[in-house]
């Protein structure tokens, strides 16, 4: 019963040390910009000043850089409803041959701090975007 009860309060202790580190990295973290987004590892579409739209697995954001997986370039779409980038990330694209998506890249990072949009996707919008045919230009 005594080494159940010392091998618990290490255990605790291990955790409580763990948690505390944790907490310090994320405050240096925040301090050096790094964006604190729900949207970590998740398939988002994004939007930029100059640099297009981009669906991809956001893996990294910070103030000057953003990486990705998975990404694709969406450069003309239409969706179920509407031609919105929201509408884009709620329902399908739209099977029509002005639709235009590029190839998948594997990873890229992408150095602009003039974001405007972060855009959570539904499970529907990822699949629809993820099995969309390369364009052919």
């Amino acid at each position: 019963m005594i080494k159940n009860t010392m091998k618990r309060e290490l255990i605790e202790k291990i955790i409580e040390n763990y948690l505390l580190q944790l907490e310090e990295n994320l405050i240096k973290i925040e301090n050096n910009n790094t964006l604190l987004s729900e949207n970590i590892w998740k398939y988002v579409i994004l939007r930029w000043y100059d640099t297009w739209v981009h669906f991809w697995k956001l893996v990294y954001a910070s103030k000057l850089l953003y990486r990705l997986e998975n990404s694709r370039r969406l450069w003309r779409w239409w969706t179920k409803k509407w031609i919105w980038l929201t509408a884009l990330a709620t329902y399908w694209l739209a099977e029509r041959e002005e639709v235009k998506i590029c190839t998948t890249i594997p990873k890229i990072e992408i150095t602009d701090k003039r974001i405007s949009e972060i855009i959570p996707c539904t499970e529907e919008a990822i699949d629809s975007i993820k099995n969309y045919p390369e364009a052919n230009v």
